[in-house]
């Protein structure tokens, strides 16, 4: 069966800056965006910690990690809640991992957030993934001068996201 889509045209796509990171949960904006994402879409939220400064002093990478991953669990049970049960979504996000000066040998389990984690909270939350794609970024996050200091302290450099497709239906 050949799967619909919807156009729609770029004039028709505003910046409103009010639903972009945040601390809390806002239930009547979770169903407005969930109205709109019925059948399938891709959730791409705010890097925990990365990049920090280029998002909303509110945003939600700002969080503890603690407060991040519940956050994202939160996120999720009422996502689930709103949409229908043929929803796929695609989840994009990275390791993150607290790797400035330090070298890879030192790292700790758990010391960051893993797939595994977002795994766990999607699972916990009535997701099951399909898929899981490595998605490659471009070298040019890492300039010669990076990359020597990494090389000297033995850090390990990642540059890449995953893509988890997503759906409910299966879990039984």
């Amino acid at each position: 069966m050949t799967q619909q889509t919807t156009k729609i045209p770029l004039s028709s796509i505003i910046l409103d800056e009010a639903i972009y990171p945040r601390k809390g949960i806002d239930h009547r904006r979770v169903g407005i965006f969930a109205e709109n994402i019925r059948e399938g879409f891709t959730f791409d939220p705010p890097y925990f910690d990365k990049k920090a400064a280029d998002y909303d002093k509110k945003s939600i990478s700002g969080l503890s990690k603690k407060g991040y991953l519940d956050f994202l669990e939160g996120f999720f049970v009422l996502l689930k809640q709103n949409v229908k049960k043929r929803t796929r979504m695609a989840f994009i996000n990275a390791d993150w991992r607290d790797f400035q000066n330090k070298p890879a040998i030192e790292e700790k389990y758990k010391g960051g957030i893993l797939i595994d984690d977002y795994l766990d909270i999607l699972k916990k939350t009535g997701w099951y993934h399909t898929h899981i794609i490595q998605a490659p970024m471009s070298s040019q996050h890492f300039n010669a001068g990076v990359v020597s200091a990494m090389q000297k302290k033995n850090i390990l450099g990642v540059i890449s996201r995953y893509v988890i497709i997503l759906g409910q239906l299966g879990l039984k």
